[in-house]
């Protein structure tokens, strides 16, 4: 009530800035450290393969093969989180490439009369 009457007996650039100024004290803090670049690149490289997976597997047919590489995937995915040492970000990404041929293999496959699953 106070800053309110206050703010009314001021003129209006003083008021606007006093609201913005109140405004940045309520910004949150980051989740967490701030990236550097390199970790800012690798983690975009991260996101454009989760969803290149994410296409791949939804390419599937068959639902419960679907439904398995998903929940695959996205264990992997979460079993890999809190790493941060960006040499073993770029492993892991080079490693990994094979998951989405994997799931181009089980697209294909599974339309295929020699599947059985």
């Amino acid at each position: 009530m106070l800053v309110q009457t206050f703010l009314r007996s001021q003129p209006l650039n003083v008021q606007l800035r006093t609201l913005a100024s109140k405004a940045r004290k309520h910004r949150l803090p980051p989740d967490g450290p701030i990236l550097g670049l390199d970790h800012f690149l690798q983690r975009a490289r991260v996101l454009a393969f989760w969803r290149s997976i994410v296409r791949e597997v939804n390419k599937i047919p068959s639902p419960a093969a679907r439904q398995e590489m998903r929940q695959y995937a996205r264990g992997e995915f979460e079993r890999h989180r809190h790493i941060t040492d960006i040499d073993h970000i770029r492993y892991l990404l080079s490693e990994r490439r094979n998951l989405t041929q994997c799931a181009a293999i089980l697209r294909n496959s599974v339309g295929s009369p020699q599947y059985q699953g």
